[in-house]
């Protein structure tokens, strides 16, 4: 199958009323029609969605947009995330053996693992209707101390709420709950209902989970529910772009003091070019982009408790070729400030577009940032990925893998 990862950007200008024009209205049809025929099998991921959602209340109207043409374009083929993508690949380190070429999550699980969704909701929440009946009950007009006691004893028990009033709250009302539980978390109605008869003991562990990772597999309907809660859209809107001001930072301080001592250098007359293949700083450069590799796979390894034993650059180069691809494309685009004559200033959107690169070695067509583009296909040529710099020649090269497939 062919595969292809969009841009981020391409769902907002595909979508966006005040871009469209002819041009991108057949681009849009077009990726449709090859959606709708299967000739194309597009993916999005936890990057994809996290760009997406509105950073404010007046875009939500164009984050629904985006929504649904992801969803129609991808359906739920999701790639998995990069916390179970990096897992992957340190697997495959351990064991000397090469990643599985597949890493799309049919089901749509976008999101990482949620191992205990209960804690997210917390007992407290999910009795909030329940209290609120019994807190109604036991202060009603006229009532004596008494009287009050003798009811208290009949609703509750050790404090809390008798079994009998729960099922009776809940035969009165099957959505006593739900909405307090669509206004705490994204979930459709009948999902809540299955969470708020979980919460009173009625359905199963199992049902519970089921409820809420059908919500959270549907861009779609996350993108309305937040129109209508956008303080909590804000969570899974950081996922990249909080990442990515903190690198954005550190990584100009590096440009910063890189520049700085390639001036030292050239004033002191040591060394001509020291940006050069042959110069200092190219050298001690190399020396610790294939340094970060290692250290940041060490690290990973060791949180995880994962033997990986003696590892070079070479190897995790072999094995790992998703984050792999992330790091060298980002060293390289921070490069391009110090030796590659690059003026403009570094920006806090290098880092996103380099996560999105580490889908780039599992897809057969990557669409990427005009600048990053090159940066990534350096990367991912051997691997056999296209990576394309422009929207408007998206189309030409799907159609052109299209026909050398027939």
């Amino acid at each position: 199958m062919l595969t292809c990862y969009l841009d981020s950007q391409d769902y907002s200008v595909l979508t966006d009323p005040h871009k469209s024009n002819h041009g991108l209205d057949q681009i849009r049809g077009k990726l449709l029609e090859f959606a709708s025929n299967g000739e194309v099998q597009f993916v999005f991921s936890t990057v994809s969605v996290s760009e997406t959602v509105a950073t404010s209340a007046e875009a939500s109207k164009l984050a629904q947009g985006k929504a649904e043409l992801l969803s129609s374009l991808c359906g739920s083929n999701a790639l998995i995330s990069p916390d179970r993508l990096l897992d992957m690949e340190l697997h495959a380190l351990q064991n000397r053996a090469l990643v599985p070429k597949h890493v799309i999550d049919p089901d749509g699980n976008w999101f990482p693992d949620i191992p205990d969704i209960p804690e997210m909701i917390g007992e407290k929440n999910s009795l909030d209707p329940i209290h609120e009946v019994i807190h109604g009950e036991l202060n009603q007009a006229g009532l004596s101390r008494k009287e009050r006691r003798a009811k208290a004893r009949i609703l509750l028990k050790n404090g809390k709420p008798r079994k009998e009033l729960i099922q009776q709250i809940s035969k009165a009302d099957p959505q006593v709950s739900a909405k307090a539980m669509i206004e705490l978390l994204p979930m459709k109605l009948e999902f809540a209902e299955v969470i708020s008869r979980h919460c009173l003991g009625l359905a199963t562990e199992q049902e519970f989970r089921d409820a809420l990772l059908s919500s959270l597999r549907d861009p779609k309907f996350m993108m309305q529910w937040f129109t209508t809660n956008f303080a909590l859209s804000s969570p899974i809107s950081e996922i990249v772009r909080s990442p990515g001001r903190e690198l954005g930072e550190q990584l100009r301080q590096i440009v910063e003091v890189s520049v700085g001592r390639t001036e030292l250098l050239l004033k002191a007359g040591g060394d001509v070019n020291p940006t050069s293949q042959r110069g200092i700083i190219f050298d001690d450069w190399s020396k610790m982009v294939d340094s970060k590799l290692v250290g940041i796979f060490n690290r990973a390894a060791k949180e995880r408790s994962i033997e990986l034993g003696d590892i070079d650059a070479r190897l995790v180069e072999k094995y790992c070729p998703g984050i792999t691809t992330t790091i060298k494309s980002l060293l390289s685009s921070v490069w391009e400030n110090i030796g590659g004559g690059r003026k403009k200033l570094l920006e806090d959107s290098q880092p996103v577009d380099a996560l999105h690169a580490m889908y780039a070695p599992y897809v057969k067509v990557f669409r990427g940032d005009r600048f990053m583009s090159p940066l990534i296909q350096a990367q991912v040529k051997h691997r056999g990925t296209i990576v394309v710099p422009k929207l408007e020649s998206l189309i030409g090269v799907l159609e052109q893998e299209i026909r050398s497939r027939v």
